[in-house]
């Protein structure tokens, strides 16, 4: 994360650019994600410090690179966020903010920016603390602000082929257009209870008032959302004397792990590993990831850590090597 650089693919072109539809169970700090063109996306998570994926828009990149990655700043975090190719709006928690690309705005009129979505041409809605505007929105929509103006907005969110959120403030939201069918399938699902919503395209985000998530995105949103923390692979052991050559479903580990040298791929943008912690050692569940990012030494590996199976902690202690080398088939 926290780079510039666009994403090329990789010889896992499944992984890379597929669509994981997952949900996470269990409470935790509520998360504000952006999400933006070409799986892209910004995490400004509340209480923490944003973080974002490579590939953003240059001057949306270059704007959080120099406010949040500046040794010895400390900038007012981020209130609320939205981002297209071609344009951008950023608020901040003190009032400020600032916007750009082919956005026609006066911040005076709007007061502090409080929520904020871009849509397709040029569409958009920004709701702020004096005023809302809105450009190019799916006529239901418009009626539901015009109508319903008795509640504020809570969240709200724009998508391909007329899609759209709207939540309010008393917990009533509407939706329609073009959604992702695993979306619409979880906002018909009463009670639903949802707080936020973000999507692009056929990806979205969802957080609900319990604080699980639902999600559909690339690789790189799930491990981003689901990794336990980083390790280097010199931190990790194999769980087995061997691997296959070849991964599953398809593609060479050598390959992947060239690719990984060379930048054409990023570790992010490869299914994170799972670890096992046994007799004060950490093992890898997947080998085959684990001997591509040894091979390319990648330092910051995504993991997920998981509880040993009694099966996996027999087959680590019968390793003679416990785990420090393996052969490929």
């Amino acid at each position: 994360l926290h780079s510039g650089q666009v994403d090329r693919g990789c010889c896992l072109g499944r992984w890379s650019s597929g669509c994981d539809h997952l949900k996470l169970k269990g409470a935790r700090t509520k998360s504000m994600i952006a999400l933006g063109p070409g799986g892209t996306f910004v995490n400004y998570e509340k209480k923490k410090s944003p973080c974002w994926s490579r590939g953003l828009p240059t001057n949306l990149w270059n704007l959080l690179n120099g406010r949040y990655n500046n040794c010895g700043q400390k900038n007012s975090r981020i209130q609320a966020l939205a981002y297209t190719d071609d344009a951008f709006i950023i608020g901040y928690e003190d009032g400020g903010g600032k916007y750009g690309g082919n956005l026609n705005l006066d911040w005076d009129d709007i007061g502090a920016l409080e929520y904020a979505a871009l849509g397709p041409q040029g569409s958009y809605i920004i709701v702020g603390s004096r005023t809302m505007v809105w450009r190019g929105l799916p006529a239901r929509m418009v009626q539901l602000l015009k109508t319903r103006n008795q509640y504020s907005v809570a969240s709200v969110a724009l998508g391909s082929n007329g899609g759209y959120f709207l939540l309010y403030t008393d917990g009533a939201y509407y939706y329609g257009g073009g959604l992702n069918s695993n979306l619409r399938k979880t906002l018909d699902d009463p009670p639903s209870n949802v707080t936020y919503v973000s999507m692009c395209g056929q990806n979205y985000f969802v957080e609900f008032a319990d604080g699980s998530q639902e999600w559909c995105g690339p690789t790189r949103l799930t491990n981003h959302l689901k990794h336990s923390c980083y390790m280097s692979h010199k931190e990790i052991r194999y769980s087995n004397t061997s691997i296959s050559s070849t991964f599953s479903e398809g593609g060479s580990v050598r390959e992947l792990a060239k690719d990984l040298e060379n930048e054409r791929c990023y570790v992010e943008d490869v299914p994170m590993i799972r670890v096992v912690k046994v007799d004060g050692l950490w093992h890898s569940l997947d080998n085959r990831r684990l001997w591509a990012f040894s091979l390319a030494e990648i330092t910051d590996i995504p993991v997920q850590i998981l509880s040993p199976s009694r099966s996996a902690i027999q087959r680590v202690r019968k390793l003679k090597n416990r785990g420090t080398n393996i052969h490929v088939r």
